[in-house]
């Protein structure tokens, strides 16, 4: 048997070693807390930290001793790549950000029920959520694609007619 230091009513608040694991447990009514103006969590010789905590501050998590997440006051902020196993949902007006800021310019948002790619200051693509639409250039697409400016086609284009007829402006048809 090993030995254990007990606290409380009940001996619920416990530290021990099982014989593998040193352990702290509080198996009582109520909750564990731990109070810090400085808070962290490092390796058993402490050349790495794995959470840091300041007061009215940042909570920083990291991996191998590189900062990988940081809260913020307005929000989080990631280092690294960030995979999801499932889905992920962006909410504010601008949406994804390509950037430091939407100031930078490159953004993917909702406006409505379509969704829109900003850069260089304009709307550049816009999928009509409700129609199928997609526009280039156009940010009330009337056609399945509607692009507005010209179009270069480096391989075969086929047109295959529903109507009678195919009408073009300023441009032969081979």
């Amino acid at each position: 048997s090993f030995g254990r230091i007990t606290f409380g009513h009940g001996n619920d608040l416990q530290i021990y070693h099982d014989g593998n694991n040193s352990k702290l447990s509080h198996t009582g009514s109520g909750g564990l807390y731990i109070g810090a103006n400085l808070f962290g969590i490092q390796n058993g010789a402490h050349t790495e930290t794995y959470i840091d905590a300041t007061n009215n501050g940042a909570v920083n998590l990291y991996y191998d001793n590189s900062k990988k997440l940081e809260t913020r006051n307005w929000g989080i902020s990631f280092t690294g790549n960030t995979v999801a196993s499932g889905n992920v949902y962006a909410g504010g007006a601008a949406g994804f950000v390509f950037g430091a800021s939407t100031s930078e310019g490159e953004y993917i948002y909702r406006n409505g029920n379509d969704i829109r790619v900003f850069a260089g200051g304009a709307d550049r693509l816009t999928v009509d959520g409700d129609a199928g639409n997609v526009g280039i250039g156009s940010s009330s697409p009337s056609y399945k694609l509607d692009v507005s400016g010209g179009i270069r086609a480096g391989g075969k284009v086929t047109y295959e007619k529903s109507a009678a007829s195919l009408t073009t402006t300023g441009y032969a048809v081979a």
